[in-house]
Formats: C-alpha cells, sequence, structure tokens
C-alpha cells in the first residue's frame, strides 16, 4: 500500500519548532503497523524551495529526502486537464495536479491532504475516494489494523433538551469563541424549550445539532423566504473528525424532515473554517440559497419531485442524492436482495443491535457504521446493476430477514485485490486480509452504496419464499416489481 502525503502534511510531521499533534503521530505510526509505505513526489521539492524563509527551507528539503521519492512520475498533457477538467493557472496548481494525476494513473494508490480544492478535483476526476483528509486516513488505517481497534461500543443519538447539556463543556468553547454572544442566544433557546440532538459519552459531547421548526420565515438578507413547513439546524458540530459522526448526524435529521414532512431543511455556514461541513452538504443535496450576516444559507429540498420513468441511471442517481432521503423507486430501476454474512451485516448495520429507533450511531473508531456511504464486496457474478438500483440486505444465517434498504452509486468487478482495497477504501467493513481472501476464488463485485432507511419491521425469509423470489438467497438476485411492491414499497414510506 502506498500514500502520497501532500506538502503541508509532511511539513506537519517534519515541523522542528512545536510538539506533533496527536492525530499525525498516530498516522504516521499506524501506516508503519500496517505496512503503508509513505512517499513523496519530486514536484514537492520545488514546492518547498518556494519557501523565502531560508532556515526553514533548508530544514524542510533535508528532512523530506527521508522518504522515498515516486519515481518518473506521470504528468497530464493539456487534453488530459481538459478531460478531467482542472485548472493551471500557477505553480501551485500544477503542482496539485501533479499528485493527484500520480493517483489518476495509480502510481499511487492514495493522496493524503487537508486542501479542499484538491478534494473536490479528486471527485470531479472519479478519484474522490482515494483521496484523504487526515483524519479520515488514520481511521481507514486503524481499520486495517485490527489488534489497535478500540472496542466498538453503540450509543445513543438522543434527542436532549438544551437545559440538559452544560453549556460549559469544552465541547462548546469553538462556537463560543466564533459567535459572539453564544452563551446569552444557548440561555434564550433552553428557556425556550429548544431541542437538540447529541452524541454523549458520558458528560463528553462528541457532536450535537440544535434545531427548531419554522414556516415561511425570511432566511436570506434579501428577504428570499422558504414556503412551508421548514426544520433549521442552527447549530451542526461535530467533535471527532474522521469517524463519520456528520454522517450520522445528517441521516438522524434528515430523517426527522421526512417523517414530520417538513418541505424544506437549512442551516448558515460560514466560509471559513466550516470545509468538512460543506462537502458533506453538498455531497447530500443542499445548495446555495443565499447569504445571512456573513453566513451562507445552504438549503436542501425534501419535498419529492416527479422523475420520468425512462430516465437513464445517471439522473436517477442525481435524484437519489439531491432528494435523499426520498428515492427513486418507479419500475424502471432495478430491485435486488443482497445476502450478507452475519459479520458482516454487523459491522455494516450495527444499529439493528440495539433494538431502538433510527436514531442510533456507533462510538469508538468503526466510521463505517456511522456512514451513510458504505460499500459491499461478493463474489456475485451479476452485472446487471446499475447506479440508482436499490438493494435489500438480507441478513442470512441468523436474522434471516431484510431490514434496510440502500440505492447504487457504483459497481466494480475486479479480480486485483489492491485496486478493490483502493476503491472502497473510504467506506469498507473489509480487511485487506478479507478482500486478498475475497480475490483468490475469482472475480469480485465491489458495490458502493448509499444507507436509505432501517425498515421498522423485517421482512422474514419465509415471506420472501412464499412470493417465490427466491428458495434460498445465497446470492444477488432481482425482485420483480410485483413483488417489490407486495414488500417492501410500503415499508419505504413508514
Amino acid at each position: 500500500m502506498t500514500a502520497l502525503f501532500d506538502t503541508n502534511v509532511i511539513i506537519e510531521i517534519e515541523g522542528p519548532n512545536r510538539a506533533l499533534p496527536t492525530v499525525v503521530s498516530d498516522l504516521v505510526r499506524i501506516s508503519h503497523e500496517v505496512e503503508c509505505k509513505i512517499i513523496v513526489h519530486p514536484a514537492q521539492i520545488d514546492d518547498l524551495k518556494h519557501d523565502k524563509d531560508e532556515r526553514r527551507r533548508a530544514i524542510q528539503l533535508s528532512r523530506i529526502k527521508q522518504y522515498p521519492m515516486l519515481g518518473r512520475p506521470p504528468v497530464p498533457s493539456d487534453n488530459d486537464l481538459s478531460i478531467l477538467g482542472w485548472s493551471q493557472n500557477n505553480e501551485h496548481d500544477r503542482i496539485d495536479n501533479l499528485l493527484l494525476f500520480a493517483v489518476k494513473r495509480s502510481a499511487v494508490r492514495f493522496l493524503v491532504t487537508e486542501d479542499r480544492r484538491m478534494h473536490a478535483k479528486a471527485r470531479s476526476a472519479g478519484i474522490g475516494e482515494r483521496v484523504f483528509f487526515v483524519e479520515d486516513f488514520l481511521s481507514y488505517l486503524r481499520s486495517q489494523a485490527p489488534s489497535v481497534l478500540c472496542p466498538t461500543s453503540c450509543v445513543a443519538v438522543e434527542t436532549k433538551y438544551l437545559y440538559e447539556l452544560d453549556v460549559t463543556n469544552p465541547f462548546f468553547d469553538s462556537l463560543r469563541h466564533g459567535y459572539a454572544g453564544f452563551d446569552d442566544w444557548y440561555a434564550r433557546s433552553a428557556e425556550a424549550r429548544r431541542q437538540c440532538w447529541v452524541l454523549q459519552d458520558g458528560s463528553n459531547i462528541r457532536a450535537i445539532c440544535i434545531y427548531k421548526e419554522e414556516c415561511n420565515e425570511p432566511v436570506t438578507d434579501d428577504g428570499k423566504i422558504l414556503s412551508g413547513k421548514v426544520l433549521k439546524l442552527c447549530t451542526f458540530k461535530v467533535a471527532d473528525r474522521g469517524r463519520k459522526l456528520g454522517e450520522r448526524l445528517l441521516f438522524v435529521a434528515l430523517h426527522a424532515a421526512v417523517q414530520d414532512r417538513f418541505d424544506y431543511v437549512y442551516l448558515h455556514v460560514r466560509d471559513k473554517g466550516q470545509d468538512r461541513l460543506l462537502d458533506l452538504l453538498v455531497d447530500f443535496g443542499f445548495w446555495q440559497f443565499g447569504d445571512y450576516k456573513g453566513d451562507v444559507v445552504y438549503v436542501k429540498d425534501m419535498r419529492r419531485v416527479a422523475i420520468p420513468d425512462d430516465a437513464n441511471p445517471a439522473d436517477r442517481l442525481a435524484y437519489d442524492i439531491s432528494f435523499y432521503p426520498n428515492v427513486v423507486d418507479v419500475a424502471s430501476v432495478g430491485k435486488y436482495l443482497v445476502p450478507i454474512r452475519p459479520i458482516f451485516h454487523d459491522r455494516l448495520f450495527p444499529d439493528l443491535n440495539l433494538q431502538q429507533d433510527l436514531f442510533v450511531a456507533c462510538d469508538g473508531l468503526c466510521s463505517e457504521a456511522n456512514a451513510i456511504k458504505k460499500a459491499y464486496l461478493c463474489g456475485s457474478r451479476i452485472k446487471a446493476l446499475q447506479m440508482g438500483d436499490l438493494l435489500f440486505f438480507y441478513c442470512s444465517q441468523t436474522r434471516k430477514s431484510v431490514q434496510c434498504f440502500g440505492f447504487v452509486e457504483s459497481v466494480l468487478r475486479s479480480r486485483d485485490a489492491e485496486e478493490l482495497a483502493a476503491y472502497v477504501s473510504k467506506r469498507t467493513v473489509f480487511t485487506r486480509g478479507e478482500i486478498d481472501e475475497m480475490v483468490r476464488h475469482g472475480e469480485v463485485i465491489a458495490i458502493l452504496f448509499r444507507l436509505v432507511k432501517y425498515f421498522k419491521r423485517a421482512v422474514p425469509l419465509n415471506a420472501m419464499v412464499n412470493d417465490r423470489i427466491a428458495r434460498r438467497i445465497q446470492s444477488i438476485c432481482r425482485v420483480s416489481e410485483d413483488a417489490y411492491g407486495r414488500l417492501f414499497k410500503g415499508l419505504l414510506d413508514e
């Protein structure tokens, strides 16, 4: 496994003037433990040479030489840049593009960078799953080293009144420093019996979303109104990056909006300092609606919009993302049963083990459990899966039932364990050893999908047998439109 570290990450590791942050020291240590080779790109030497501080430049250039250098790295042509949609207006762009192109051409498997623009370029070029923020890559490395994992314990994302929380908790310090009058606002909101969704480990708050209901109120400086019933996410904050707690909070908020029939969900975001939140919102269908007192208003439409039965798979996927958790389920959308062994089913969907409602999250280091965006691998020979198809996950051997479903984002078939591991790296429940074992038995299909919903009641195997879907569900199989209507369609709206 090879990972190219961006120049700023290398500087953070090798910075001589301050203590190494824990997340960075853990990243370096666990990289060695799982035999992930950290390498650098020759263009990064040029990048460091631009430092005007002569002493610092000399130190950084001497330290970067301890890392293996990528030999004869690929260089994108003008035509490549045009096809990929990458701008190259200055030297900084050139170096960024060289690092990203090394990933695109598979000269390296991963790139680790905190530069949000590089992440945007990676997504546009179809390599977003292989470009990581530091904490996300640390989470991935930990998933590949079971011996260093903490036991995964599930705790509820609870609904609480604000007065049940201690506003002096250090968790709120960044909000207090970033927003003048935060304590007064919090006190008024608590007195008004406002509520929040909170993930709390004892007195340690991990994540919070403070919300309120509005109706036909102006939400921008120029008086734009969101008509109808509106859910405002007043405060959305996550303390532990890299564990997908933001996705889990968003999962809770969006399902609450659907359940209570809200027309819109919106929140205010500052342009600076909230890059990860911005990426999350855009990835789940929020768009810029306007400005409000220096913040940007991001809105998501929760209403169902008609889509033609003959819409192509790309359009159906775009709808599913924009209007999530609403999905397209017209006749042209494929519906499939996906059997999963209990060991992997419990890793992907640990919520079902709690015997609670939807408002659950997973603590510890198991980020794929918190994630909406997940991955599954198996040896099925099915060729028909397309973007936007619906997947109904059947837990074999133990539960022998279906209780959750999602939709397909993309599919890869391969016999190359390295390629498969890179493809699912941001969201897999499989270790590299498990993937190696799978490819020994032949071609493997990797499915990137988004979890949509847990059903309130399970669909048992005998119901599917009686409906003649399958007598034994041993591989991915298609569900007819009639069987889907009888067994699953009604559960989507419960």
